[in-house]
């Protein structure tokens, strides 16, 4: 139970279990975490100030990148302890609820729906590829060329010069539309290895950091036994000529599976 000035914040759902593992963890707010079980469920909660996570004062702190990837961080690390001894869905960052009643009623009336999604992910992980335009295709664009430059300068034609960069450009359009072709290849042949894929929206470079676009992120559910195949798959698909280079990431909790994609970050 909380008090008026508390809530409760919900990491993840399991199946009914007393989840030992959580003594010792604190969470978002540096408090202990517990569990919450009704339906045949087990939800793993803390008790968090409605001061610092009340819906007056969250959605500005979260505006902040800082504030946001330590939350995002604090929670995940309870979601991927909880990996490492059952089957978990994890929570959306910033899930919340009024006291444990509340948890318990959530549990109880959507009971079916997270026995589905734990039968699901049930075995799997989590795995991402990210594709980026490939570097050395870019630079091969951008790469100047001499003669052309020597003559537009012996013509002293601002028109030539204006048509070599729409050339430039218009090569530069035609690599990125091929590398968001190869993107489509890619993704087909690797949903062939996954048991369910998610493809999220592209990346901007400011969160990525790569100084190329983004032509692929995607979430795939792989079965422990088949990631060997799975990650062999990539390094192959990365090596042919797309002009697409791959970043495989995870293993991670089910996040784009089970509702939980805001996290991690």
């Amino acid at each position: 139970m909380t008090s008026d000035g508390e809530a409760v914040w919900l990491y993840a759902v399991i199946r009914d279990d007393p989840a030992p593992w959580v003594d010792g963890l604190t969470g978002v707010g540096d408090g202990a975490l517990w569990t919450v079980s009704a339906a045949g469920l087990t939800a793993v909660v803390e008790t968090v100030a409605l001061a610092d996570f009340g819906e007056e004062v969250l959605p500005t702190r979260l505006e902040d990148m800082g504030t946001l990837a330590a939350l995002a961080r604090a929670h995940d690390v309870v979601v991927e302890t909880a990996v490492r001894y059952t089957t978990v869905a994890p929570m959306r960052l910033a899930t919340m609820y009024f006291d444990d009643p509340s948890v318990r009623r959530m549990l109880e009336e959507h009971r079916a729906e997270f026995n589905e999604v734990l039968d699901l992910i049930d075995g799997c992980a989590e795995w991402g590829v990210k594709g980026y335009v490939s570097s050395v295709t870019r630079q091969a664009e951008e790469q100047p060329q001499p003669q052309q430059a020597d003559t537009s300068t012996r013509a002293g034609g601002g028109a030539a010069y204006l048509r070599q960069r729409r050339e430039q450009l218009t090569s530069k359009r035609d690599s990125e539309n091929l590398a968001y072709q190869g993107a489509e290849s890619i993704h087909t042949a690797l949903t062939r290895l996954a048991k369910r894929h998610r493809r999220h929206k592209p990346q901007d470079p400011k969160l990525t950091g790569a100084d190329t676009p983004m032509v692929l992120n995607g979430a795939y559910l792989v079965p422990h036994q088949q990631i060997d195949e799975f990650g062999a798959a990539v390094v192959e698909l990365g090596q042919r000529q797309h002009g697409v280079r791959l970043e495989l990431t995870g293993p991670w909790p089910a996040y784009s599976f089970t509702g939980g994609q805001e996290v991690p970050i």
